[in-house]
C-alpha cells in the first residue's frame, strides 16, 4: 500500500510480515536490555555492599558535582530548574549521615522521594516546553541520566545495604553459623532464587 511523505512523495508501507519481524527485533532487544540493565544493577549493589567506604565518598563526589553544574546552569542559563535541583540534592546529602543505612519511614528518606518527583517533573515540563530550545531524545535521556536520576539511583541500589551486616546480627543456620541477611535489591534475589548466603567470617583478632 502506496502512502505519501510531507513532500508528498509515494512510498510503500511495510509488509505485515516486515513489521511483525521488526516489531519482534525490538522486543527481543528490550528484553536483553532489560536482562543487561538488572545484572548491572546486581553487580553494582554486591560491589556497595563490599565497598561501603568507597560508595560513599562516590555518592558525595557526585553530589557536589551535580550541585556545582546546576548552579552553573542557574548563573549562565537562568534555569529556575537548576534551583530545584539543587534543593533536592541537599536533601539527598542528609541520606550520608547515617550512611548506608535508612529506615524507610525516615523524615529523610520521604522528603528524598517527595523532591525526587518534583525534581523529575521540573525538568520534564522544562523539556516538553515549545519554548525550550530543540534537544534530541538521546540528549534528555542523558541529562536526565547524569544530572537528575544518577544521585537517587545510587542512594536507592547502596541504601538498600542489609542492617544485618554488623557482627552480631543476622540468623544463624542448623550447623551454629552466622548467615547473613540482606535487604532491599539483594535481599530479593536472594529470596527470589532462595539463595543462602554464605556464613559470615570474623576476624578473631579482635
Amino acid at each position: 500500500m502506496a502512502i505519501q511523505d510531507a513532500n508528498g512523495w509515494a512510498m510503500e508501507s511495510p509488509s505485515f510480515l516486515m513489521s511483525s519481524l521488526t516489531t519482534l527485533g525490538f522486543l527481543v532487544c528490550l528484553g536483553f536490555f532489560s536482562v543487561s540493565l538488572a545484572a548491572g544493577l546486581y553487580y553494582v549493589a554486591e560491589m556497595a555492599e563490599e565497598n561501603t567506604v568507597m560508595a560513599r565518598r562516590i555518592l558525595k563526589t557526585w553530589l557536589i558535582a551535580v550541585i556545582v553544574v546546576n548552579a552553573l546552569l542557574l548563573v549562565v542559563d537562568g534555569l529556575h530548574q537548576c534551583f530545584v535541583s539543587m534543593v533536592a540534592n541537599v536533601v539527598y546529602a542528609s541520606l550520608l549521615r547515617n550512611y548506608p543505612f535508612a529506615d524507610l519511614s525516615s523524615p529523610a528518606v520521604l522528603a528524598s522521594a517527595v523532591i525526587f518527583v518534583i525534581d523529575t517533573i521540573s525538568w520534564y515540563l522544562y523539556f516538553v516546553d515549545s519554548t525550550t530550545p530543540s534537544y534530541s531524545i538521546t540528549q534528555v535521556i542523558g541529562f536526565f541520566g547524569t544530572l537528575v536520576w544518577v544521585v537517587p539511583f545510587g542512594f536507592f541500589v547502596t541504601l538498600s545495604l542489609s542492617e544485618d551486616a554488623l557482627p552480631g546480627l543476622g540468623t544463624i543456620n542448623a550447623e551454629g553459623a552466622h548467615i547473613k541477611k540482606r535487604r532491599g535489591i539483594l535481599g530479593i534475589v536472594d529470596m527470589l532464587f532462595k539463595r543462602e548466603q554464605p556464613p559470615a567470617r570474623y576476624s578473631k583478632g579482635f
